[in-house]
């Protein structure tokens, strides 16, 4: 009779540490969130709103009171397809490291929406952006900055340092693929978008979204 009161209070020890652990992972993962909005954005630049607990849901679907089972699942997929995006961008700006006017702004344009509306990353005002010869669909919030080069540059920066602040929390750092995204972080991608800024839309400043 004792070792089954004992075997249930370390069940429900166990369950219980399950769940503070949870608790603990996922306000981990709030604050994280948080508190990049609030250094990254401003009233004026334009203030960043994400919702947290649908994109947790959407990166980590497995992780509930029972484990933390972050690699599993629809959650790595989530996961692999902003990556892929972020690859994708990163060639397609490379490509035009030789001829800045070569720059692909459709697809450049489309694929920076898919990451920001992935990582659930929005400005409120904003500046919104496609490009001249897409379509308003393919269109992205953009920082709320008056000089539209570096609205656009600002934009995917920080959707970058999101995303990788987002994998440093759960501990990971990375698919392997660090030196694909290397046109991102070149000082060139600043001058490739400036060359090409008349084949953007960019609207005016103060834009909101309902």
């Amino acid at each position: 009779m004792q070792i089954q009161v004992g075997q249930k209070q370390y069940a429900e020890a166990v369950s219980n540490n399950r769940f503070s652990n949870y608790l603990k992972y996922r306000e981990g993962f709030y604050k994280l969130v948080d508190n990049f909005c609030e250094d990254k954005g401003d009233e004026f630049c334009g203030k960043i709103k994400v919702d947290s607990n649908l994109l947790y849901v959407r990166f980590f679907p497995e992780s509930t009171s029972d484990g933390l089972n972050w690699w599993k699942g629809d959650g790595v997929e989530y996961w692999a397809g902003i990556e892929t995006a972020l690859v994708e961008l990163s060639s397609c700006v490379g490509k035009s490291f030789e001829d800045y006017n070569a720059l692909d702004v459709v697809s450049f344009t489309r694929l920076i929406r898919t990451i920001k509306n992935s990582l659930m990353l929005n400005y409120e005002p904003c500046r919104l952006v496609y490009a001249a010869e897409g379509s308003f669909n393919d269109c992205f919030s953009a920082k709320n900055l008056s000089e539209e080069t570096l609205a656009i540059y600002s934009t995917i920066r920080e959707a970058i340092h999101f995303f990788n602040a987002i994998m440093a929390y759960a501990g990971r750092s990375g698919f392997n693929t660090a030196l694909t995204l290397n046109a991102l972080y070149d000082d060139r991608l600043s001058a490739v978008i400036n060359a090409n800024i008349g084949r953007f839309k960019v609207g005016q400043c103060g834009m909101r979204i309902a």
